[in-house]
């Protein structure tokens, strides 16, 4: 069993029990049932809140979007008015600096409705958060950048355990 595949899932169970959902199954678990997968997609979690279900899936978004210039041919999207929706993605290849400096986080993003909007990027090292930005995106792509302060830049401890939600 990969270790840092069943750490990434009990991060999506503790973000269901932040917004309220109990699990009721997951992968990789030592009491719950694992969920059906659903078509081609491995389940993680399910949970429920009162007559609400979430379904959790982790995936390897670089996968679907391997690019090294960015296009906007591809691209994650949500439903029209998007509200609690989390996406995390395993950064790959990093290394460890040599000075510690000149650290970024960098973001495309947009919207395609009229209605007001926030994304809040988050880096994590080993699941932790290190820094926290907010984007509040146009109808036009834009690239956001954000500069890591040199405490954030301190705070992290494996560049091989970078995550970004």
């Amino acid at each position: 069993m990969d270790m840092s595949e069943r750490k990434t899932i009990d991060l999506l169970v503790n973000e269901f029990w932040r917004l309220g959902f109990f699990t009721v199954s997951r992968r990789l678990g030592t009491y719950l049932p694992e969920p059906e997968n659903i078509g081609k997609f491995r389940v993680d979690v399910i949970g429920r809140q009162k007559e609400k279900y979430a379904i959790g899936i982790t995936l390897n978004i670089y996968q679907f979007i391997d690019e090294i210039a960015p296009t906007d041919n591809d691209y994650i999207t949500t439903d029209y008015n998007p509200s609690g929706i989390i996406y995390e993605a395993q950064l790959t290849e990093l290394y460890t600096p040599l000075y510690p400096i000149h650290h970024f986080v960098r973001v495309r993003a947009w919207k395609a409705g009229t209605k007001s909007s926030t994304i809040t990027v988050t880096l994590y090292d080993a699941g932790v958060s290190v820094g926290s930005w907010i984007i509040v995106p146009t109808i036009t792509p834009t690239n956001y950048e954000f500069a890591l302060t040199s405490s954030e830049i301190a705070a992290i401890t494996d560049y091989s355990q970078q995550q970004q939600g």
